[in-house]
């Protein structure tokens, strides 16, 4: 599941780069992004409350999502300039591959 997440964002993310301003594309790689971790997340939070994940990721995973969620909020504070949306492709990337690894039990 989360494969296909990191595949759609990837294809999201390149598409949206065709025939468009800079101020498009980092609209949509926000907002790709942002649908993309938030869901991840969500899901990742209902696996742990049912059970099916260990709790012991959870302080980590919910601390990278809390970044994750201070670089997206700078990010559409700058919105007019597009150099805050590298960041924020760093901290999602990182909060999926943590979310991948509580999900495999590492």
């Amino acid at each position: 599941m989360r494969t296909k997440l990191s595949i759609l964002f990837l294809i999201a993310t390149m598409t949206a780069c065709v025939h468009m301003t800079p101020q498009k594309v980092a609209v949509n790689s926000l907002f790709t992004a942002g649908k993309t971790v938030n869901t991840a997340y969500a899901a990742y939070v209902d696996s742990v409350l049912a059970g099916s994940i260990k709790t012991n990721s959870f302080p980590r995973v919910s601390t990278l999502y809390g970044e994750f969620q201070s670089a997206f909020g700078i990010a559409v504070a700058g919105l007019p300039g597009t150099n805050s949306i590298g960041p924020v492709v760093v901290k999602s990337a990182v909060v999926l591959r943590e979310i991948t690894a509580a999900e495999k039990g590492k």
